[in-house]
């Protein structure tokens, strides 16, 4: 981790890459939202559960609202924990990430439609 050294801590923000899917195959996310870019990829913004950090998803290619998880182009499968949110650590590495891949255009937070299909998804009470 990049906070174990002061002056890559310093170059980088903070902002490090995840473990390989290998490594790290499911990752649950707390006060989450979605982002879609204008190119039509939708990222996974939140608190990672496991590791105590923000996080940003690559693209989602397939969202499962029954289970609450949404698996991404790299085959890492994140579970959505609780109702969406914000998280500021989460946004401070949303905007390091938008600054690495140089994206200016603006995103659109879609995160009611995917809340609106895990609402959906929810069984009937009895």
């Amino acid at each position: 981790m990049t906070g174990d050294d002061p002056i890559l801590f310093l170059l980088t923000g903070g902002i490090h890459s995840t473990a390989p899917v290998s490594v790290e195959p499911q990752i649950e996310l707390s006060s989450w939202s979605a982002r879609k870019l204008s190119d039509g990829d939708v990222h996974l913004v939140g608190w990672n559960i496991g590791s105590g950090e923000g996080r940003v998803s690559t693209a989602v290619t397939v969202f499962d609202a029954a289970s609450c998880a949404a698996t991404t182009g790299t085959g890492r499968r994140y579970l959505l924990r609780g109702a969406p949110g914000a998280d500021r650590d989460a946004e401070y590495v949303w905007n390091g990430w938008l600054r690495k891949y140089g994206i200016d255009d603006p995103w659109e937070d879609v995160t009611d439609c995917f809340w609106a299909q895990i609402e959906a998804a929810r069984p009937s009470p009895a």
